[in-house]
């Protein structure tokens, strides 16, 4: 009886002691304290514009997006990044590269209105186009 009541005390004890550090390490968080207006991430969005029906155009934006307990998202666009074009139908030619003209943001911040230009042909020659693309948490 003795010999098996020491068993078990021994058992205890090392469980108790490889329990120990995996407490402690439960305990401690390895991540730093970020305020809930720091945090930041970027963000993708691509839609497809069409003109007439007959020429359609893929529009990619990247946007920054930053923690906002306020908003019903948990979310605010802090802004838009960068963007690109490609042929999504129609086109003999559309330039990659696409100028950001304006970005107007409502509802605190969760949608923001992004008017770009991007240069695309239908085989006489490039042309400018705008299109507007709405970006919504």
């Amino acid at each position: 009886m003795n010999k098996l009541i020491r068993i078990i005390l021994s058992i205890f004890l090392c469980i108790s002691i490889c329990a120990m550090p995996a407490y402690a390490a439960d305990s401690i968080s390895a991540k730093p304290v970020i305020d809930e207006y720091t945090e930041t991430h970027n963000r993708t969005v691509s839609r497809t514009v069409n003109i007439n029906n007959t020429y359609k155009t893929k529009i990619t934006l990247t946007f920054a997006v930053a923690k906002d307990l306020s908003n019903s998202s948990g979310w605010r666009i802090i802004g838009v990044l960068d963007g690109s074009a490609s042929n999504a139908g129609g086109w003999v030619y559309v330039s990659p590269t696409i100028t950001i003209k304006s970005v107007t943001y409502a509802d605190n911040c969760q949608k923001a209105s992004v008017l770009v230009e991007y240069y695309a042909s239908i085989g006489a020659g490039t042309s400018a186009y705008t299109a507007l693309i709405t970006i919504k948490l």
